[in-house]
């Protein structure tokens, strides 16, 4: 259990649809998240681009949030626990999307 509750910890995104917006490159201050967009879904870019490029990634409250620890999300692997009482409100927070709730 406690293990699962780890896997499960709240990241700290701001998921706030209303403050969802693309960062800024900090060196050319231009938004260079379009030029970007085909990763938004590669594995090894997933957390990144969902942290730099929400609104171009279309993740502007409904995702799956990482594990702080890992960067990683196993919302996938954990499917089974969308309707498991035990689990069911914590993963409509740290899973909301493999969770089909938006």
């Amino acid at each position: 259990l406690l293990s699962l509750l780890a896997t499960l910890s709240i990241a700290s995104w701001n998921t706030d649809p209303s403050k969802c917006v693309d960062r800024m490159n900090s060196t050319t201050g231009k938004n260079e998240c379009v030029g970007y967009e085909h990763l938004c879904t590669l594995d090894g870019y997933y957390v990144i681009m969902t942290q730099e490029c929400p609104v171009t990634c279309g993740r502007c409250g409904c995702i799956d949030l990482p594990n702080e620890s890992s960067g990683i999300t196993s919302c996938s692997s954990l499917k089974d626990k969308c309707t498991d009482a035990a689990y069911k409100a914590r993963m409509a927070v740290q899973c909301k999307k493999t969770c089909g709730l938006c």
